[in-house]
């Protein structure tokens, strides 16, 4: 028994060491490993990922054009879909009306492709001016509709199947800066709502992260972020079906992932000292992948659960039977 209580506080220990000091996780129920290390580089920042049903994950590259494909295994694939006019924003719709298709925005033709999982694309619509982030409403809050964020005029669209759009909040019309990330809530938690980030270095009163109601009119929902990037729901359950975005506490610091509770309180949930942390997804793992960037480091982490004490009790426990029964 004494063995299997050291291996135990041995595995447990080594769970929580990071591999790498340089990205550090503050919730001490989760580990970071590196899951691709020197990760394309030359594609620059990610700005946005997703996860298809089987564990695939999606990055765009707004420098080069390209989405790259990672599989479950890290093996990856550069230019997966090459020669998009800057994408950002990603989103998986598997389950949905609007089928197993990834959605992508492109900034600088106003678009949105719909990609089939093949790396088939076809124009969903060119009518979204500086199309940025994309979401997609599940529970039938928001009209079980695609939205969409914009630069351009900084307004949300709404856009259906079928690539008609109209515009849904024009609350931050023409600032310097725009919206960036978007995710709507799952149902029966923070309120059912929509939540946007933004980023007017020139209009503090109007960056940072918003609630969107159903009729379009957002209410700053956190106070001491200065700006955000993307923004994704955890719905697995491994991190507390909560919110977390990609943001900053004042303008020129480096990016790091905060979790918002329903209340709107930020908790620094992962930083690094060197690299700002930008585009991350959850997968079907229930795992977070996060890429994180500078112009030197290119990587992909993955923050998973640490499994509990007695969890690892019994795991030992059950080695140990099958030792005596050889």
């Amino acid at each position: 028994m004494k063995h299997v209580v050291l291996f135990t506080l041995a595995a447990l220990l080594t769970l929580q060491t990071p591999l790498f000091a340089d990205l550090t996780v503050l919730d001490s129920r989760y580990k970071a490993e590196i899951f691709v290390n020197n990760y394309d580089a030359v594609s620059q920042k990610t700005r946005d990922m997703a996860c298809d049903s089987e564990g695939n994950l999606y990055l765009t590259h707004e420098v080069t054009g390209a989405i790259n494909k990672v599989s479950p295994t890290g093996e990856v694939t550069v230019g997966w879909i090459k020669w998009l006019s800057n994408p950002c924003g990603i989103e998986y719709t598997g389950g949905s009306t609007y089928g197993d298709y990834l959605y992508v925005n492109t900034s600088n033709d106003d678009s949105i492709y719909k990609i089939d999982l093949n790396g088939s694309k076809t124009l969903l619509t060119s009518n979204i001016p500086g199309s940025t982030m994309i979401a997609l409403d599940r529970d039938g809050y928001y009209g079980n509709k695609l939205y969409a964020t914009t630069s351009t005029f900084d307004r949300i669209f709404s856009v259906s199947e079928n690539g008609s759009s109209q515009v849904f909040s024009n609350y931050f019309n023409n600032l310097s800066g725009c919206i960036q990330g978007i995710a709507i809530a799952p149902n029966g938690t923070y309120n059912n709502s929509m939540y946007v980030s933004t980023w007017y270095p020139n209009n503090l009163n109007k960056s940072g992260i918003f609630s969107v109601d159903q009729n379009g009119n957002p209410t700053l929902f956190n106070t001491n972020l200065a700006a955000g990037f993307a923004m994704k729901f955890d719905t697995s359950g491994y991190f507390d079906n909560a919110l977390f975005v990609s943001a900053i506490e004042s303008f020129g610091d480096h990016w790091n992932i905060y979790r918002l509770d329903e209340n709107g309180q930020e908790t620094l949930f992962a930083t690094s000292k060197i690299s700002s942390l930008l585009g991350f997804t959850f997968g079907v793992d229930g795992a977070m992948y996060i890429h994180e960037y500078d112009y030197s480091t290119s990587r992909i982490w993955k923050i998973s659960a640490i499994p509990e004490p007695a969890t690892m009790l019994l795991l030992g426990l059950g080695l140990l039977g099958l030792r005596r029964r050889k």
